[in-house]
């Protein structure tokens, strides 16, 4: 065994031609990384151009800041939080707490919203994603939505 290690050949380190090496100083993308980065950023900035006119540029906001508002205006008047709605009719569910931290955001109620007859069903998930539940829990009860 100790002749076979005698009798190797050194092996030469594996070198690039100078012409491939990137300079040592300097880092630059390839043409196709910059291309890329590029439809990148177009498809990010379309994206949030579509996002900002489709929700903070309409007439009427959908944002739950409303609740959150009308909620704190409750509570510094003393109301009950959960007895108010903002101006698209949305009540508060939220914890008390959130509503009390929201004092400094509170906003006047607007007029009343519409009361449901004694007969229709509310159902409100507390937790999780509503929007999926909502039709597992009208299917139980036999309703179309």
């Amino acid at each position: 065994m100790a002749n076979n290690l005698r009798h190797t050949v050194p092996m030469k380190p594996v070198t690039q031609p100078l012409s491939h090496r990137p300079p040592s100083n300097s880092w630059r993308f390839h043409r196709s990384e910059r291309i890329g980065l590029a439809l990148g950023l177009v498809v990010v900035l379309a994206f949030g151009a579509q996002h900002e006119r489709r929700t903070a540029l309409r007439s009427r906001p959908m944002t739950d800041l409303g609740v959150f508002a009308c909620a704190a205006w409750a509570v510094r008047s003393g109301d009950n939080p959960y007895t108010v709605s903002d101006w698209n009719g949305w009540h508060y569910h939220y914890p008390p707490l959130t509503a009390i931290l929201m004092a400094p955001l509170a906003h006047p109620l607007p007029d009343p919203a519409p009361t449901l007859p004694r007969d229709n069903l509310l159902v409100m998930n507390l937790c999780g994603r509503g929007d999926k539940d909502i039709f597992a829990v009208a299917k139980h009860l036999g309703m179309n939505i």
